[in-house]
């Protein structure tokens, strides 16, 4: 930037400053420049760091909704295979306390009491995988929602960082035009 100086030296007695005026002034607004754009480069810098922070903190929370999903499927199948066994000895054991009674289960009242019964508990656990499969589906959308929502904050960080530069710029503009109306001005 050391060439700008002359430039400017050549510019200011152009509009009739003195060159050393017009020097020293030249040396001010390059400084103002560098300055301000090294200010615009940290705030377009800072703007891209919270753009990746915010996808990537997206990202992680949707790994965990479709983990908490992956989870919660896997204990439900446990759950339900251990309520079949459950049923199963329930079943078994009221097979033979009618028996013991000396009712024949195969016929009439009794079997409808072992229909009932299995069925209320196959209901039951119907219910509960209906119940598990809603959970599991609103953690899915959850993780695809919150990766758009990451991506939109992303996108609001990288607008921000794009105004700071033009902000810069502006700032860059409008001070060496002033710097330069005040040297006509002399």
């Amino acid at each position: 930037m050391p060439y700008l100086i002359p430039v400017f030296a050549y510019i200011g007695t152009a509009v009739g400053a003195s060159a050393s005026t017009a020097a020293a002034t030249g040396a001010t607004i390059t400084a103002t420049v560098a300055a301000g754009a090294a200010a615009t480069t940290m705030e377009a810098v800072a703007s891209s760091r919270q753009a990746s922070a915010a996808a990537q903190a997206a990202d992680y929370n949707s790994k965990v909704d479709q983990a908490n999903a992956q989870q919660l499927a896997m204990n439900a199948n446990a759950n339900i295979a251990k309520q079949r066994q459950d049923d199963a000895t329930y079943q078994s054991d009221q097979r033979a306390a009618l028996a013991a009674s000396g009712v024949l289960s195969g016929t009439g009242s009794p079997m409808e009491l072992q229909a009932t019964t299995a069925m209320r508990q196959e209901q039951d656990i119907q219910t509960y995988w209906t119940s598990v499969q809603e959970k599991e589906s609103q953690l899915y959308s959850s993780a695809e929602e919150g990766v758009y929502e990451g991506q939109e904050e992303a996108d609001i960080y990288h607008l921000q960082g794009a105004a700071d530069i033009f902000s810069g710029i502006g700032s860059m503009v409008g001070s060496v035009g002033g710097t330069m109306a005040r040297l006509g001005g002399k």
